[in-house]
């Protein structure tokens, strides 16, 4: 089974906060299906970062469901390394 990563970066998807998920846009970005940022939404990882393609920005969670996604992976590092309420009502809902 092939692996689909959607990135949680919620008001972090830029070349400085989102680390983890540009480490995965940039090493494999056949894996990643989606980035999921409101404030990014209807952009693509090129259109924001300069590589990545076509890989779809969305504003939730839910809307990052149509790309079938297999792995959520977090791709900033929150501050104090515990997730805050907007990352949590979003994988929640």
């Amino acid at each position: 089974m092939c692996k689909r990563y959607a990135i949680l970066a919620i008001g972090a998807f830029d070349y400085i906060e989102n680390k983890t998920g540009n480490m995965l846009i940039r090493n494999r970005p056949g894996e990643v299906v989606s980035v999921i940022d409101p404030e990014k939404a209807g952009q693509t990882a090129q259109q924001v970062l300069g590589w990545g393609g076509d890989i779809p920005c969305v504003a939730t969670f839910s809307d990052s469901k149509e790309f079938s996604p297999t792995h959520l992976v977090i791709g900033a590092a929150p501050q104090g390394g515990t997730l805050n309420d907007a990352y949590r009502t979003d994988i929640n809902d």
